[in-house]
């Protein structure tokens, strides 16, 4: 979870996705012997917060990041058993089952089920997290698709969803009233047109007519 190694990572790529993960700290899980360290409590399939998520001051953002690291190797192993095929697009359901199976984090009829349906996995998988935010990179606008595809499909699978609505890419800007809307990337606003970031704050001024310094950098 470092800001300054994801920055640089995304900006390293010619092209990247960006997404988001929906209700990302309703969908950590945790042993209940590590309960009274990291500030909430299991329920089921549910969390319940006993105290506010501040990111980078509590436990949340390393639990995140260990509750999604078995699907990340999961990821990873699908990604490179693809890589083993000679075909240029190479899809779940042609694989033998029994080698896909040996990838699986929890191997079913349902997962096998839900995989028939997988996109394209992509032979070479990259992916860049920071706290519930998901980016993947690369050089072919094609193959970061078919990688954050992928990734998308198979999070989802697990519960971790990443909403589509909030999905974007360097490569197309979006223009209203022929002025483009930037899109908001960790503390930044990115430029597609430009392809350049922009740091970003937000305030409000006090009703007074003067303030401190330590007033003034709370604002």
């Amino acid at each position: 979870n470092s800001l300054a190694g994801c920055l640089l990572a995304i900006r390293s790529y010619k092209h990247f996705i960006a997404g988001d993960l929906s209700k990302a700290f309703c969908r950590m899980s945790s042993s209940i012997d590590d309960v009274p360290y990291v500030g909430y409590t299991c329920i089921g399939p549910y969390v319940v917060l006993w105290s506010r998520v501040a990111f980078g001051s509590t436990a949340a953002p390393n639990q995140l990041d260990a509750s999604m690291e078995d699907v990340t190797i999961e990821m990873k192993s699908l990604s490179d058993l693809a890589a083993a095929v000679t075909a240029p697009i190479v899809r779940l359901c042609d694989l033998d089952p029994r080698l896909v199976e040996t990838c699986l984090l929890r191997p079913s009829p349902e997962a096998h089920l839900y995989l028939r349906d997988c996109p394209a996995v992509p032979k070479e998988l990259t992916l860049v997290k920071f706290v519930d935010d998901l980016y993947t990179g690369g050089d072919s606008k094609c193959d970061v698709t078919t990688s954050y595809d992928f990734l998308a499909y198979i999070s989802n699978g697990h519960d971790f969803v990443i909403e589509s609505r909030k999905r974007f890419n360097s490569w197309e800007p979006v223009i209203v009233d022929d002025i483009e809307e930037r899109r908001h990337l960790l503390g930044y606003d990115y430029s597609a047109v430009e392809d350049s970031f922009y740091p970003t704050f937000s305030g409000a001024l006090p009703k007074v007519d003067s303030m401190t310094k330590r007033q003034s950098c709370a604002v």
